[in-house]
């Protein structure tokens, strides 16, 4: 309220058109949450400094994950972590554990959102099951053609429940 009066109209629609607008950015991007009770060996594990963390919101692809087209997607996320955090400032805040009690935290990686960095390249999903944090990243990602949606890759719970969520 501005001076004793309220916002106009037009205004007031305006975070239900943009809460619409993200809804449909999901649906288009086949976005859906992970399988409940993957097995602990999944590829959502990110070793840091000793440590296994699991990165809130974000959907890694299992180490040995291939894409149609031959392309080593897991590899390649792999590497992409190893890249971005050697030798580099890495502030990572817990908000919670998962059920094998490991840390899940969101990490900054000199100042920068290291899932954000991943999703935007092309190298994780966005887990709609945890945050919506991540979903315009994963979509810019997908306009773009980057890494994962420049190949034809299987997401990764499509992938753990076709391969028993073993790998």
């Amino acid at each position: 309220m501005v001076h004793g009066h309220s916002r106009a109209p037009r205004e007031l629609g305006r975070p239900l058109i943009a809460g619409r607008f993200l809804l449909l950015v999901a649906c288009i991007l086949g976005l859906a949450a992970p399988a409940v009770g993957q097995d602990k060996h999944d590829g959502n594990v990110v070793r840091l400094n000793g440590t296994d963390w699991r990165l809130h919101g974000v959907d890694f692809p299992d180490a040995d994950q291939v894409c149609a087209d031959g392309w080593r997607l897991g590899d390649a996320a792999r590497a992409a972590v190893r890249q971005l955090t050697e030798g580099a400032t890495v502030d990572c805040k817990i908000t919670t554990k998962d059920q094998y009690s490991r840390p899940v935290a969101s990490c900054l990686v000199n100042g920068q959102d290291l899932g954000a960095t991943l999703i935007r390249r092309g190298l994780a999903w966005a887990s709609l099951r945890y945050t919506w944090r991540y979903v315009i990243d994963d979509w810019m990602a997908w306009l773009n053609g980057e890494g994962l949606y420049g190949h034809r890759c299987d997401k990764p719970w499509e992938w753990r429940a076709r391969s028993g969520g073993q790998r």
